[in-house]
């Protein structure tokens, strides 16, 4: 998933233990790499739809099934007031 601006957030949800984690890496424009590993906060599935939010970075994650192995989505980081508001598009696909 990216932003117009570049940023960019490549990872996959995982459940270790009964706790479902985002791992990845988020990447700003200049190519600086972070890895992600943290608790998905909270996770909503209401039909052909799905939302989850994962902190410490205030992540927020919204998408809808487009078929059984994909989800179009978009995010949202709000980092404001220390940096602009980030906004994102992209899809999940369904791991194997």
């Amino acid at each position: 998933m990216s932003s117009p601006d570049g940023n960019r957030l490549d990872g996959e949800i995982r459940t270790v233990d009964g706790i479902r984690h985002l791992v990845g890496t988020a990447t700003t424009p200049e190519g600086t790499r972070e890895p992600l590993d943290y608790p998905v906060d909270s996770l909503t599935v209401r039909n052909d739809s799905i939302r989850f939010r994962f902190a410490p970075a205030s992540f927020l994650v919204e998408g809808k099934c487009s078929d059984t192995t994909r989800i179009d989505a978009r995010y949202e980081v709000d980092l404001r007031p220390s940096f602009q508001l980030i906004r994102g598009v992209g899809e999940f696909h369904r791991g194997g």
